[in-house]
């Protein structure tokens, strides 16, 4: 269940309650708070990307997720092509472009990119194909809201054009809990202890950045950092 409908709609919280929210949420899974963590905006002055720049990213992070895997018979060439064929092209980050016009091998982009199905997750989810956000725990298995979304839209301009994204306060507790799951996260390891509650650190870390990028922490996708 999600924050959001776990303590009601409609009823927005300043970022102070949204701390004391997620630190609840947090004791019950058994994981440390850190008290001093600075506060995430709230409503009123935080900025949210808008729908279409979600759906283009998640195309984006699709197709080249994709690629990577060699899916469908992609290569980078026909990626290419397939991106600026559909008006994607420059939507596509510097470090993206950058692996995909290089005929060298890269192997920590491959792994970057291949991380990314962690953070389509987020963006299917903030646009309501996926139902609740789970712990991040397990790997994700996006074959359903990929489904979900061959459904419900007829093209990628569809896609673009009409999808919502879910209230930013919703978008919020998220944005909040994975913040301060991400520290404990962090801290355990510094202490050479295993992450708390199972939680898995590289999709935490994932989450983290898909978050940060949707609430606008940096401009570029390439620029996102994830503090804590």
């Amino acid at each position: 269940m999600s924050l959001f409908k776990l303590f009601g709609a409609g009823k927005p919280r300043t970022a102070a309650q949204r701390k004391s929210d997620t630190k609840n949420r947090l004791v019950k899974l058994g994981v440390p708070v850190n008290q001093h963590l600075p506060l995430v905006e709230d409503c009123t002055s935080v900025e949210i990307r808008d729908s279409k720049d979600v759906v283009r990213r998640l195309v984006i992070l699709s197709i080249l997720h994709d690629c990577v895997h060699g899916f469908d018979d992609l290569t980078k060439e026909s990626t290419i092509e397939f991106f600026k064929s559909r008006e994607l092209w420059e939507y596509v980050s510097g470090n993206e472009k950058e692996y995909l016009l290089s005929a060298e091998a890269d192997e920590q982009a491959e792994i970057k990119i291949s991380w990314s199905a962690e953070s389509m997750k987020v963006f299917f989810w903030a646009v309501g194909l996926i139902e609740n956000l789970d712990l991040p725990l397990n790997a994700a298995n996006l074959a359903a809201a990929h489904k979900a979304s061959l459904e419900k839209y007829k093209s990628i301009p569809d896609f673009v054009q009409n999808a919502k994204l879910r209230d930013k306060e919703e978008i919020l507790n998220e944005t909040d809990f994975i913040y301060r799951v991400h520290w404990a996260v962090k801290q355990s390891m510094r202490l050479g202890k295993h992450a708390p509650a199972n939680l898995n650190p590289d999709i935490v870390y994932e989450r983290h950045y898909a978050f940060n990028w949707l609430t606008c922490y940096a401009g570029d996708w390439d620029e996102i950092t994830c503090d804590t």
